[in-house]
């Protein structure tokens, strides 16, 4: 017998074919899992991107608006607060008298 056909009755029998079957069965059911897997996580990670996306806008829209004592931050203004904290003022505050307005007030009487 020669060799060529001695392979070719290997493998053309059932205690090859078999197992040889069961194993190419696993190994596409494992790659079609491995593939929805992966667009499962593509698909959370595209999602988390677009939330961390529209957070970012919010945050900017926020540190673009007014601060919770309706003044906008001025660059340098904390050097300044605290020169003036050095100098005597409390903390920083402006503790001199503020400049009053001619506005006309009107005695309220109770």
């Amino acid at each position: 017998m020669e060799r060529g056909q001695k392979f070719g009755r290997v493998v053309s029998s059932k205690y090859f074919l078999v197992p040889a079957a069961i194993v190419a069965a696993a190994a596409a059911i494992s790659k079609v899992s491995s593939k929805r897997k992966e667009q499962k996580r593509q698909e959370l990670v595209e999602n988390r991107n677009q939330n961390i996306d529209s957070l970012r806008a919010d945050v900017a829209a926020l540190s673009n608006g007014n601060t919770m004592m309706g003044m906008q931050p001025v660059a340098g203004d904390h050097a300044a607060r605290v020169l003036s904290g050095r100098n005597g003022a409390s903390a920083g505050v402006d503790t001199s008298n503020p400049a009053v307005s001619a506005i006309p007030y009107e005695v309220v009487r109770t």
